[in-house]
């Protein structure tokens, strides 16, 4: 049987049991950051505030998407999922009867999952049962929108006063939302998931309500009421080193920490434990708090973008090859654990995380793709990192680095018309920053970007030129060779000698390495050379060849 109320439906049922009862939110998703943390309850008694959503047998979650008033969860990879993909929550319901739930869902157009059904389990080791009436079939929306009908119930008696609750949304059918089959990429978003319940006791223990790390020292800690002096007992508080003092505020709910400095860009979990409110009543239960902090503004440049490529073979659009590169312009190691690759703003789209404790290498390139896969393959690289399926505008966008207070590393705005080298729109080349600055004012002047003049290959009988994950090897020369295909390098890969043949009278031969440095140069050149690699480090090199008329070919050389 198919059940779903409308948001009037649920006014009425909690007006009515309001009548008999007071409820409390005992946990809630509500997905309010447009960030990872939204994985979290947002909201709910104490005990519940370190719970975690899940999907499993999915994509991992993700929380950028428009959700019915704020964000939303979305997973994707639903297909072959009947029975074994689902939402999850866990929540505690101890000193709580009379429970009922909220959710709300929605699935993508090309065949995202429509029929799922409720079940709940008591403890890690108890047997999943179905809220019989309890399906959910989602209804077709578009673009951003949200259906209107929510799913609402009471919670089974089994599900009063336990210290473990799961509850899981599980995919009952392979019907998706358009009639046919569930899709490969379709997904499915949830939000709005809240639990109430009856207090049995009356009686609130003393909770945190929220918990910041101000900076690397100190901390902030609010409780639902005010405490007694066991607040100011430091070994209450652990995970951010040896706290040192806990102070209480002149209202007795807030403490602030003092601590050992932390280390930017590390992942730290705060557990507080055992304070009593002002009545002597003790915690419930441990909470734990996760923080990730970096406040530092390092040398992470944006160096490299191609935002509008010729069509890639299979594709039905010219976006598959986007790609944005950057360079740690730094002699010294950069921790970025918490640093966001974002387009647009601070506030906007986040392409990438950067995840906690992450260190990039001086003078180290990343590459980060829309389809990791395909750049990968088309330029005969490795490593590239995945960010999503937000595309990178035709025309014009922002992109920035930015770190977890809002503060920018580095950011520039690409434009496809004049000053922005046009070339870059759809004709072949990439953008490039060749003399990387730690000056954002330098960095995105359309005058210190140039095109690539390093010809891969060709899609769609036009010549694509770009050197992802390496340094520049041109000096702003805009004239393209058509034979770069008839510049013989060989072998290549190689060892200890490196043959070259240029077509034609040269007026210069060079080799850089990955950081843009010449290795080997010869001017005037009217045959073919032997390079003697064998003093080479092992990597990825190229060769630029000028010729008498200004035209440039290049090629990408390996040394193993």
């Amino acid at each position: 049987m198919k059940k779903t109320f409308t948001l009037i439906a649920i006014l009425v049922f909690a007006y009515g049991v309001s009548r008999a009862q007071v409820h409390d939110t005992i946990v809630k998703w509500t997905f309010p950051t447009n960030a990872a943390t939204d994985s979290v309850a947002d909201g709910g008694i104490g005990i519940n505030l370190n719970q975690v959503i899940h999907a499993v047998g999915t994509s991992t979650i993700t929380y950028t998407n428009t959700g019915v008033t704020t964000y939303c969860g979305r997973a994707t990879s639903w297909r072959n999922g009947v029975g074994s993909k689902y939402w999850q929550v866990m929540f505690n319901t101890t000193g709580y009867d009379s429970l009922f739930y909220t959710s709300l869902q929605k699935s993508s157009g090309n065949g995202g999952p429509r029929d799922f059904q409720v079940e709940y389990r008591i403890g890690k080791t108890g047997s999943w049962t179905i809220i019989p009436v309890d399906t959910i079939r989602v209804p077709v929306v578009g673009g951003n929108a949200w259906p209107t009908n929510v799913m609402l119930d009471t919670l089974p008696i089994a599900c009063n006063n336990k210290d473990s609750v799961f509850l899981r949304w599980v995919v009952r059918d392979t019907m998706s939302t358009t009639g046919g089959a569930i899709g490969a990429n379709s997904s499915s978003s949830i939000d709005n998931i809240k639990v109430w319940g009856h207090n049995i006791s009356g009686i609130t223990p003393p909770y945190v309500t929220s918990a910041i790390l101000n900076n690397l020292t100190t901390a902030t800690v609010v409780f639902n009421t005010p405490v007694n002096a066991t607040a100011e007992t430091v070994g209450n508080y652990s995970g951010l080193g040896n706290v040192t003092t806990a102070v209480r505020s002149v209202t007795q709910d807030t403490v602030t920490l003092t601590f050992p400095s932390l280390n930017n860009g590390d992942a730290y979990a705060l557990i507080v434990s055992n304070v009593q409110d002002a009545s002597s009543i003790p915690m419930a239960a441990p909470q734990t708090f996760h923080f990730l902090l970096n406040n530092s503004i390092d040398t992470l440049v944006i160096t490299e973008i191609n935002y509008h490529n010729p069509p890639y073979p299979g594709s039905n659009n010219s976006d598959s090859l986007e790609y944005i590169e950057l360079y740690n312009n730094s002699s010294v190691s950069t921790r970025v654990g918490g640093y966001k690759l974002n387009l647009g703003g601070f506030n906007t789209t986040t392409l990438y995380t950067f995840p906690a404790d992450d260190i990039i290498a001086p003078n180290t390139y990343l590459v980060f793709a829309k389809n990791a896969n395909a750049v990968n393959h088309f330029y005969g690289i490795t490593g590239t990192i995945q960010y999503g399926n937000s595309n990178l505008s035709n025309t014009s966008a922002r992109i920035s680095i930015i770190n977890t207070v809002g503060a920018y590393i580095d950011s520039v705005t690409y434009r496809s018309t004049s000053p922005w080298d046009t070339m870059a729109h759809g004709h072949g080349p990439s953008l490039v920053l060749c003399n990387p600055s730690t000056s954002i004012a330098y960095n995105s002047d359309p005058a210190n970007w140039l095109i690539a003049n390093e010809f891969v290959d060709s899609l769609a009988h036009i010549a694509v030129y770009g050197n992802p994950g390496a340094g520049c090897t041109m000096e702003g020369i805009s004239n393209y060779s058509n034979d770069n295909t008839n510049l013989n390098c060989y072998p290549n890969p190689t060892r200890n000698n490196l043959t070259i043949a240029p077509n034609a009278f040269a007026s210069d031969i060079s080799m850089f390495d990955i950081l843009g440095n010449v290795v080997f140069e010869k001017k005037n050149v009217s045959s073919t050379i032997n390079i003697n690699t064998s003093g080479f480090n092992t990597g990825m090199y190229f060769i630029r060849v000028t010729y008498s008329n200004n035209k440039v070919a290049s090629k990408k050389i390996a040394i193993d």
